[in-house]
């Protein structure tokens, strides 16, 4: 077998060209004109290496600005965007402000001399300026004997934490229920925030409570007129509640001291209580209030009479009695 023979010619690129094969007895030719025709791809230049962001805002942020700092390549050009916006030139520690609730992404790219553009770093965040709901304080009783205060906190915002104050003091961390011992007798009250992810803090709910009774920290009582014989009055008593929460009053008690500003005149002999209060009523925390502010019924009030007496009276003319008033509460 013989293996075809032949014989080819080239001129350049875009030249002539011919060729002719022997294949057994016969030939074959080949003619044309500019059978080789176009150019070589010149090779594609290499990409930057992509920049590092080193840091940013937190995710989520409650801050309306964000600042970014990134790293690339020595010598190396670099173009920033914003939410996809057109990529400007930047450099580390571009800035935004003014940003709108919600999700943001930023993205950097670099480019050096001689190379092609870097693919983008990218960092995306979530702006958060609203804050979580007041906490709801349950678990304890307005009134108790126990030295010891526990407290369950909830919110119906996901995810949050709670700071805590006990008495006016400083708010702390704390978790959701809260236990405090050891506490003295007397007023006492708690507050909590609500703190999200984005550290928005929530306005304060408060608790108050009481170890031990309550206390009425001041009565007094006014009446429409001077007292004389024969004479009965209603006494508005008038009380000052110095505690941080109501109290609720079921009893007060009126007794006529005999000392008198008049050396004659004997108080319970002159004057006499022919009605004690009856009846409940609250006083407001933080207040002074009368039976006639607090709407209480002129029934329940109660009465004095100064009493015809056979003896003459007159050692009794403008003096000034002294009367003690004790009152109880149940709340």
């Amino acid at each position: 077998m013989n293996w075809p023979t032949g014989v080819a010619t080239k001129k350049g690129l875009m030249g002539a060209a011919s060729a002719v094969l022997a294949v057994g007895l016969g030939s074959f030719v080949l003619t044309g004109s500019n059978p080789l025709t176009g150019a070589f791809a010149a090779p594609k230049p290499p990409a930057t290496d992509t920049p590092t962001i080193t840091a940013g805002p937190a995710n989520p942020s409650n801050s309306t600005s964000a600042t970014f700092s990134f790293t690339g390549p020595s010598g190396a050009t670099f173009k920033c965007s914003r939410d996809g916006a057109a990529p400007t030139p930047c450099s580390s520690g571009v800035s935004y402000s003014s940003l709108s609730q919600g999700s943001h992404t930023f993205s950097v790219t670099a480019t050096v001399s001689g190379k092609t553009e870097s693919s983008p770093a990218t960092s995306t965040w979530v702006v958060d300026t609203t804050p979580p709901p007041a906490p709801v304080i349950s678990g304890m009783d307005s009134s108790t004997s126990s030295t010891t205060a526990q407290f369950k906190l909830t919110d119906t915002e996901s995810k949050v934490d709670f700071l805590c104050s006990l008495d006016g003091a400083a708010f702390g961390s704390c978790d959701a229920n809260p236990k405090y011992s050891n506490l003295a007798a007397g007023d006492h009250c708690f507050s909590a925030k609500a703190r999200d992810a984005a550290v928005n803090l929530s306005s304060a709910s408060k608790f108050c409570w009481t170890i031990g009774q309550k206390k009425i920290y001041g009565i007094t009582a006014t009446f429409d007129a001077p007292f004389y014989p024969g004479v009965e009055q209603p006494v508005n008593l008038r009380f000052s509640n110095t505690a941080n929460q109501s109290l609720t009053v079921d009893s007060v008690t009126i007794t006529i001291e005999h000392t008198t500003s008049k050396a004659g005149c004997d108080g319970p002999t002159n004057l006499k209580v022919t009605r004690n209060f009856s009846g409940t009523v609250t006083v407001p925390g933080s207040s002074t209030k009368s039976l006639s502010d607090l709407n209480v019924p002129a029934g329940q009030w109660p009465l004095l009479k100064m009493p015809n007496l056979p003896s003459p009276q007159n050692d009794c003319m403008d003096a000034n009695f002294t009367i003690t008033y004790t009152g109880t509460t149940t709340s």
